[in-house]
């Protein structure tokens, strides 16, 4: 025992004599203040300490000893003066320098000097354009030389903006199917389950402030931020007939509601961004182009951020530790930070962690995870019993409706030349005799129908499209005949009235079905999966119950769906699906309503929590804060 303790005392003497005690003047601020130049000259101590090289004097203990030799700092730049100081303060090295700024590039000089014989031992620097917040992040480059880790670059031009013809970078994103959520998370980021998206393009960086500025450009867009400033200024001329200052716009502005200048705009992501103001961004960009843009969904996002099929399981997008990817409350100086200074993720993406929030095109509900309509959709894709029985009480003859006359078969009137494809899909052969007098047949032929509809890229959520669809198998509803749109309006009352009708329905597995349905898509075999799947029907309950769909107690609700349905068993009251994957869901769009909407990746005001790639934010579509930005989808 007593030879392991003087062993490890060797190795601790050893480890302590191979770090040098050093001290760390003030850098010299030259077209900086001073109080700059003295907050990054703690940063750079604390980067020299994680060298693991030195022992760094503390401030406050340096300028004890010097108060206490009566040594006055002020104008102490020189080597001379540095290896004076080090003698006071009985440390074998010094390290001296400057932070100055030429144009828009901030410079930082360091050297370290022996105290002993007063030479030179190594020296770093580190240039950067941007602000001056921004030069915390080469602090740690300046620390390795003077550890001599790394080799005094030299010097070279500051990287040019990302290139832009004034629309966003993209970057290919390949479709895959990874694990959406956390069980470590925040209650709505559970449960973990398996998410499949297909491929789609996103953007490099944020949307910039001069991307966004070609927009305001060419449309006059009015954001919801100047619609807000308008709104108060008129209000303070018509209440008191003072006119107030015209102000900029808020997506111009810094933090500190200055007007950013011009040169800036290509470097910094805009802000201050609602989502009815990103959306019509989008909406002006595919207009422009010719394609298809659009936020992302919120699994479109994650599965961006965690690095699409290249992803390495990280907790921030593209690394472990936050400090190399993202700007957060402890690094940021609590400001906005310009685009691409940390590293990517693995697909190349910038800054999908911290820096700014951005908005995503879902509506937010926390238990979306639990109760995803797609989620429900991607088992085997049946039509939602309301659509069915809306198509099967419509009264009008489809026939009479089309463009041209066409022959419709069964209880949901369908061309007969849809239903003879539906049943060759499902590899059935078609007769008419036995098909008018077989539910089950009409049934599977409907279901086919709209699995192809989905297929074809019809809405799920969009009962109008689909009986266009239905009539006409296009999902293209502009241009729309003057009586086909007659017939869609007759369609949508009857929907809504069948609906109105289970919502006041004695029989509880109506009344669920409805209530649910106003939020999700709910699936046409509901009910069979109700009576069969007693972890289903304990999942559809919990979450009856965290909506507040229903008074009752979930006892109470278990107990008459078990009656309605018939089912033998007893209640399962201890059954719990918190923690288990239950669906697969394809390319999920989020629940049909909501009033907030969805917002990810944190931002540079609060802590890491919220910058991990599985962290959920929300808040009102319209609201306008200083952390909300976004980036595109192009699909």
């Amino acid at each position: 025992m007593k030879n392991i303790f003087l062993a490890l005392l060797f190795f601790l003497v050893l480890v302590l004599n191979a770090q040098n005690n050093i001290a760390v003047l003030d850098l010299e601020g030259k077209n900086v203040p001073q109080a700059d130049a003295s907050a990054l000259t703690d940063r750079l101590r604390l980067e020299l300490f994680l060298t693991g090289k030195f022992v760094v004097l503390e401030r406050e203990k340096m300028d004890a000893i010097l108060k206490e030799q009566k040594f006055q700092l002020t104008g102490c730049t020189s080597d001379a003066c540095a290896v004076e100081v080090g003698q006071l303060l009985a440390v074998k090295q010094m390290v001296a320098g400057s932070v100055s700024k030429v144009g828009q590039t901030y410079s930082v000089t360091a050297r370290l000097i022996d105290v002993e014989k007063g030479n030179l031992i190594s020296g770093g620097k580190c240039d950067l354009k941007g602000d001056i917040g921004d030069v915390m992040t080469c602090l740690g480059t300046v620390a390795a030389q003077l550890a001599g880790d790394q080799a005094v670059p030299t010097p070279k031009p500051a990287s040019a903006a990302p290139k832009s013809d004034g629309f966003p970078e993209m970057v290919f994103v390949k479709g895959g199917t990874f694990q959406m959520g956390s069980n470590d998370g925040e209650d709505d980021e559970k449960p973990v389950h398996t998410v499949k998206v297909g491929d789609f393009w996103i953007g490099k960086y944020e949307v910039r402030m001069v991307e966004f500025k070609k927009f305001i450009d060419v449309t006059g867009y009015m954001t919801n931020g100047e619609k807000f400033s308008k709104w108060i200024s008129d209000q303070a001329y018509l209440s008191s007939g003072i006119k107030l200052d015209e102000r900029e716009p808020d997506w111009q502005q810094d933090e500190n509601g200055k007007k950013r200048k011009e040169e800036e705009y290509s470097i910094y992501p805009v802000v201050k961004i609602s989502y009815n103001d990103a959306i019509s961004y989008c909406e002006w960009l595919s207009q422009k182009t010719g394609k298809k843009y659009r936020l992302p969904t919120e699994a479109e996002w994650e599965y961006a951020a965690r690095g699409g099929n290249l992803s390495k399981g990280y907790k921030y997008a593209g690394s472990n530790n936050l400090d190399e990817v993202g700007w957060h409350k402890e690094n940021s100086g609590e400001r906005l930070h310009y685009i691409g200074q940390k590293k990517p993720n693995e697909l190349g993406l910038y800054d999908m962690s911290g820096n700014a929030r951005e908005w995503c095109m879902d509506w937010y509900n926390v238990n979306y995870y639990y109760m995803s309509s797609q989620n429900w959709s991607a088992l085997n894709l049946k039509m939602t019993k309301a659509w069915r029985e809306t198509i099967v009480s419509i009264d009008s003859n489809i026939a009479k409706v089309s463009i041209s006359p066409i022959e419709v078969i069964g209880r949901y009137k369908m061309p007969i030349t849809s239903v003879k494809d539906m049943l060759k899909r499902s590899q059935i052969q078609f007769n008419k005799k036995e098909f008018t007098q077989s539910i089950e047949l009409q049934d599977i032929a409907l279901n086919e129908y709209f699995k192809y509809y989905i297929e074809k890229g019809g809405n799920f959520y969009d009962f109008s499209q689909y009986t266009v669809f239905h009539i006409t198998g296009e999902i293209d509803t502009t241009n729309l005949n003057p009586i086909l749109t007659n017939y869609i309006e007759e369609s949508m009352i009857c929907y809504r009235n069948i609906v109105s009708k289970m919502l006041h329905s004695n029989r509880m597995v109506d009344l669920i079905y409805a209530k649910l349905d106003s939020i999700y898509q709910v699936p046409g075999d509901f009910e069979e999966q109700l009576h069969s799947d007693p972890d289903f029907r304990k999942m559809v309950i919990d979450t009856v119950i965290e909506e507040k769909l229903l008074l009752e107690s979930p006892k109470n609700i278990e107990i008459a769906l078990i009656s309605e349905l018939n089912i033998k068993s007893q209640p399962s009251s201890d059954l719990s699906t918190k923690n288990k994957p239950y669906f697969i869901t394809d390319n999920p769009i989020g629940p049909k309503k909501g009033v907030m909407r969805v917002l990810r990746g944190g931002d540079y005001k609060w802590d890491e929590t919220i910058c991990r790639t599985t962290s959920r934010n929300y808040w009102l579509p319209s609201a306008v804060v200083e952390i909300f930005g976004f980036r595109c989808v192009c699909e």
